[in-house]
Parts: C-alpha cells; structure tokens; sequence
C-alpha cells in the first residue's frame, strides 16, 4: 500500500511537470511576432512575469493634481495624410481619443505625446497643424462634456524611421523633461474599455514597497498573455534607468523587457481594466526579430541589478560615515546649449548620483536667457531641462561673464573657487557618465591621504597623452588656490585674454591645465591605467571582475551608448600597459 501511494505522487508530480511545460511552450507561442523559444530561455522569460490578473483596491489621491502622459509612436502610413480629409483619418482621432475620454477620470491632468518619423508625409507645417487642430476638436467633442483635462498635443519629430520603440522613447522622454508624473504608454489605434483605470494603476504603483518602483497594465486579448504590451509607470522608471525603453530595441520586445526587469513583485496586469488594440490599418511596422530575446534577457538581468542598487541608495538608511566629517563634496559640470548628447547626459548623471556618488552632491554650470545677448544664443538651456535638474536635486550656478562666455568647458573650474561651501570637488564631462569604478578610485584617494592637494584618472590610452584631462580631475579648491597663489576665475582670465576678437572654444585646453599640473604635482595622486609611470605622481588602478569593458570618461551619446571606440585587448592588462618608468614633470 505504502508503494502504491508513493509511487501516484511521482506520478502526480510527472504530470504536472508535464502540463506546466506545455503551458510554458504555448505561452512562447503566441503571436507571429514571438518566435519558439528553448527551454533555457523560457525558464527566465516565465519567471519574472507579475501574477496576471490580480485586482488591488484603487488609492485615492486627496489634495493633488497628477499629470500623466499619454503617447507612444504616431505613423501616417494606412492614410492619405496630405489629402485635405486625411488628417481625420488617423486612427488617435476615431479610435484612441473617443474611448480614452469616456474612461479617464476628473481631477487628473492628460497631455498627449507622439513621436513620429522624420520622413512620415505628416512632418510638414501644414500637415502638424491640422493635426493639431483635429486634437482640438476631438478633445472639444469627446472630452470637454465629461470635465475630463486634456492639455496640448505634443508631436516629437524622430530623427530616425521605422523605428516604433525610439519614437516612444523619444515622446516619453519629452514628457518627463515637462515634468510629467505617470507615463501611460499605448498604441494610437488603442481603446481602453474600462473606466478608473487611472486610480487603479496609480494605487497599485503607490502600494508597491517602495512606492512607485514597478510597472502596471491593463489585459490586452490581442497580445500574449506573458507580456505587458500596453505600460503604466511612474516618472521613477526613467530616473531608475535613464530612458523609457532601451534604443536597443527598435520595434517590439521593448514590451517584453518592461514585463521582465520589475519581476514578479513591482509588476501587475490587470483582468479587470482592459484595453483592445483594434489595428484598423494592419501592421505599420517591420518586425525585426534577429537575437532580440537574448537581448531581453541580458538587458533585464543587468537592469533587474539596477532596480535593486536604486532602492538600496534611495530607500534603505546609509550607515555608512566613511568620510562624512571631511567636508562638503561636489561634482562639477558644464551644460551649454541644446544638444540631446549633452542635455541628457548631465540629466542622467544627476539621476545616478544617489546610487554611484551619494556623499556628494551636483553642480551644473550654465547661461541663463534672461542674461544673454544675441551672440550668445547658442548657449540657451531650455527651461524645462533645468526645471527637471532642479527636480533632481542639482545646484544650478548661472554664469553671466563676458570673459568667461568665451569658453563654457571652463565653467566647471569655478567650483574649486568656492572654499566656503565645496572642500572637495571633481570636474567631469556633461557626455561621460559616473560609474562605481570611478567612485571607488576617488574613495582610494580621499582614504589614502587627505594632505593630497590633487586627484586625476587615466583609464584609457587616449587619457595617457596628457598629464590631466580636462573632465577627470579635481581637488581640494583651497589647497590649489595656495599653490597656484590665485584662484580659478583669475586664471581662467588670463588664459582666455580680455580680447572680444579671441572667442573660440578650446574644450578642456591642455595648456591651462598642464600649468595647474606643474604647481600641484607633488601633492598630486593620479590613478593611471594606462602608462603606469609615464607621469609623475602616478598610482595603479586596479580593474575589478566586474569592470571589464569598463573605464572612466567614457562618452556617451544621449541613449546611453558609448561613443569611443575601445581596444578590448587592452583591458587584458590589470593595471597598465606600458612597462617603462619614466619620471615626466
């Protein structure tokens, strides 16, 4: 008997193995657009998938006013968009907008994002602006009877084609730099069924332990049942991971990296809030499908480890008193002009300072419009991108010099000026990111001794030309005053002459800064890589494990990809590649 009974359990337990990988394999099924997936792959695509389905009381949101974005990607194709009745033809205007207003809700703000393709037929003026006016009317006609608030339409012209995920990136991202609260990411030929949904999502993300920290989404009978494929998150999201969807993924499975990344505790999809995608004009975008699973699962791996360090830096009390009774400490950079590489770079070093540097504070350097002329114009920072600087806790120092106009990269420098509220201070690049190999090279500095005047890197061959590069130095501002005998404005003067004629940019001028060298060298302690010895006062600086392929002042463009071009092979060697011991000064 006692046989008996065992062996039914094994048998039991056969056949629910059996059953859960049948259902995994229909799962990895689903859809044209989702390949057959090996086992190994499914094992970690199944896990991390939020309990579907799951019903949480809504939160009401007393006292406040949220502002939630609404958008995604905006195409023309399926319509005759030049053709005078073409614009109404668009399904965001017979489709998305009817259904949304009839279940948003009253006392929350919606501004609508889009971003669509440089080459669409709509990217012209006339067509845009009867867009615009077509917004209007809808909204008048469908939203303004139900005291539901919308707010402009926002069109974000791409500067790339057939690209669905970049163009919703890219209209999120415009969102958040308006300072936009949720970001509600759906189709424009979407429409939402159920009315709430708006308290429903906001009170599942505010119940997650931290709040706000996860992704929900209404069920979708169009898409597979293992992917979020419509999202709603909290502007949280992007400060966590620095954009909306990663640029690696150009049309879908940008979804499936969104369901993967908050695993099974920070995601929920709701069975009682539904959305149909009615796709009226058949499929408006190439699928590209080659190795984009293994590219989900490595990015929600990585970024899953980037989840965990953000609610340890943001959450969790720091016990830490390393260094706490030295002195105040800042990071200094330059922001001029409009360029995304340099705009969203400072934004995404000021979004990782809590995790890489949370000793130190930010401090960004700038031109403010109220102070220009004419012929400074191209310094202009839009407002939008300082007001979401301030949000994110950086010191904004304008800077309204007619000298110092002449080279912006040399803002950064007035920092080491400012002995009554900086002791220590590090210059860095706007386009290079903070990572912890460089946090942890500058805590070797400061532990190893504090009389050293000057900190410098060199974690690349080309950093080894110079003895100090222009974003990868810093110090104690006093300690230098004294031993340059004048402070940094005054220097800076003389280097850039008192001539309005000599207006030109010299980027991190290696002159100006080989004569800081000279007078600092000796209480210098420079982390080098690269020549070992080849500069005086030179230290090693040892690349951890996990630190392969990794050096510091890297620049990058403005989606987090890396712009330099690396010699792998020169990461083979632990501390530095040239063997020769020079004594240079």
């Amino acid at each position: 008997m006692f046989h008996f009974v065992q062996r039914a359990k094994y048998m039991l337990v056969f056949c629910f193995l059996i059953s859960a990988f049948g259902i995994t394999r229909q799962l990895l099924k689903t859809k044209s657009r989702h390949r057959e997936y090996n086992d190994v792959d499914a094992q970690f695509l199944l896990r991390p998938i939020a309990p579907a389905y799951i019903s949480i009381p809504a939160l009401p949101v007393a006292g406040l006013v949220y502002r939630i974005a609404v958008g995604g990607a905006l195409t023309s194709k399926g319509t005759d968009i030049v053709h005078p009745d073409g614009v109404r033809a668009l399904p965001l205007f017979w489709q998305l907008l009817p259904s949304f207003c009839r279940t948003a809700s009253v006392g929350y703000e919606y501004h609508f994002y889009f971003g669509y393709d440089r080459s669409d037929p709509m990217a012209n003026e006339t067509v845009l602006s009867a867009i615009d006016e077509s917004f209007r009317i809808s909204v008048r006609s469908h939203c303004s009877p139900l005291n539901i608030s919308i707010g402009r339409l926002n069109l974000i012209r791409c500067e790339h084609d057939s690209k669905p995920a970049w163009a919703q990136n890219d209209a999120m991202m415009a969102a958040y730099l308006d300072g936009m609260d949720f970001f509600y990411r759906l189709n424009d030929d979407t429409r939402p069924d159920v009315g709430r949904w708006t308290e429903t999502f906001i009170g599942a993300l505010a119940n997650f332990s931290p709040p706000f920290v996860g992704v929900v989404g209404p069920s979708c009978s169009m898409e597979p049942p293992g992917v979020m494929s419509h999202d709603f998150v909290h502007r949280t999201h992007i400060d966590v991971f620095g954009f909306y969807y990663p640029r690696r993924f150009t049309d879908w499975f940008a979804d499936n990296w969104i369901t993967n990344i908050y695993g099974p505790t920070r995601s929920i999809r709701f069975a009682n809030v539904t959305v149909r995608h009615t796709d009226p004009m058949g499929r408006r975008y190439r699928v590209r499908e080659y190795e984009l699973l293994q590219i989900t699962l490595q990015l929600a791996r990585k970024h899953a480890d980037l989840i965990r360090r953000y609610i340890d830096a943001k959450f969790l009390p720091n016990t830490s008193t390393k260094h706490k009774l030295t002195g105040q400490r800042v990071i200094s950079m330059s922001l001029y002009g409009s360029k995304p590489r340099y705009v969203f770079g400072v934004i995404r070093n000021a979004q990782l300072m809590p995790i890489i540097y949370p000793m130190w504070r930010l401090r960004v350097y700038y031109h403010p419009k109220s102070a220009s002329s004419y012929d400074h114009r191209h310094l202009y920072v839009a407002d939008n991108v300082l007001e979401s600087l301030r949000s994110l806790g950086v010191e904004l120092v304008s800077v309204t010099d007619e000298i110092l106009l002449r080279d912006p990269s040399m803002w950064r420098y007035l920092v080491l000026d400012d002995h009554r509220n900086v002791e220590y201070a590090l210059i860095r690049n706007a386009d290079a990111r903070i990572t912890a190999r460089e946090a942890r090279l500058v805590d070797e500095w400061l532990s190893a001794d504090l009389d050293h005047t000057l900190h410098c890197i060199r974690d690349h061959p080309t950093q080894g030309i110079a003895p100090l590069m222009g974003g990868l130095w810093g110090g104690k501002g006093k300690n230098i005053e004294y031993a340059m005998k004048r402070n940094m404005k005054s220097l800076i003067y003389d280097y850039l002459g008192t001539d309005r004629k000599q207006v030109q940019y010299f980027n991190a001028p290696n002159s100006f800064l080989v004569k800081i060298w000279t007078e600092t060298l000796d209480k210098a302690y420079c982390h080098d890589s690269v020549t070992c010895q080849l500069w005086n006062s030179s230290y090693p600086a040892k690349r951890l494990p996990e630190e392969h392929e990794v050096y510091v002042g890297q620049k990058f463009d403005a989606f987090y990809d890396g712009v330099t071009v690396l010699n792998i092979t020169y990461f083979e060697s632990p501390e530095c590649i040239h063997d020769s011991v020079m004594d240079i000064r």
